[in-house]
């Protein structure tokens, strides 16, 4: 779910909406909170609380109720809108695609394997990268190695639409979009051996979303 600017999302279980209240408000008063005795009313109202010291000035929180849902935001507009959108979380780039490939790695299917696999990528912000699997992990390096188990030579476009789920990698080596030299029994199991979702975390942490 989306969570659009100003909001905090406060996450709940099945708690009745009163006592959601108090705790608010006991939140409130321990945050340091002016108006102490403040009460807050029924759902389907909501209540504008002064910042706490530690928050920005003029950055008063309003809390909207209703029986289903409470949202704290900064506006005193009523319920925003949220986004059930997911990000996108495909490569937007050839260098993604293959840096990705490590986020992706999945030991479990990998499992003993101790391999580098070289990429010659031409066109478009192409380059050389490899990969370098061993004790179970995956670490992805800019360059050339020497004697890679794997040599992949590839257009970016190529590359970057398999990546991205837009092409099939299968159908693109048979018609030959890209070529490869090496042991063609781990590029046949390349689908496994990185076919772990990298999380919405994992690209944050890369600064790609």
């Amino acid at each position: 779910m989306g969570i659009p600017e100003g909001v905090i999302r406060y996450s709940v279980g099945i708690e009745d909406t009163e006592d959601l209240i108090a705790d608010l408000d006991q939140a409130r008063r321990i945050g340091g909170h002016i108006q102490a005795n403040r009460k807050f009313t029924s759902p389907d109202s909501f209540g504008c609380l002064p910042p706490a010291p530690c928050l920005p000035a003029a950055l008063p929180l309003y809390f909207h109720l209703n029986p289903k849902s409470l949202y704290i935001t900064t506006s005193s507009q009523g319920e925003p809108t949220m986004s059930n959108q997911s990000p996108d979380l495909r490569p937007k780039n050839i260098a993604q695609a293959i840096e990705g490939m490590a986020l992706s790695f999945n030991p479990e299917k990998a499992g003993d394997l101790q391999a580098t696999i070289q990429f010659h990528v031409s066109g478009q912000d192409g380059g050389d990268w490899n990969l370098t699997i061993a004790d179970g992990q995956c670490r992805c390096e800019i360059g050339v190695v020497a004697n890679p188990a794997l040599t992949i030579n590839t257009p970016a476009d190529v590359w970057l639409a398999i990546a991205r789920k837009e092409r099939s990698g299968a159908m693109a080596m048979v018609t030959g979009k890209y070529k490869s030299s090496g042991k063609m029994s781990l590029l046949l199991k390349m689908d496994k051996i990185f076919s772990r979702q990298a999380t919405e975390m994992d690209l944050a942490a890369k600064g790609w979303l």
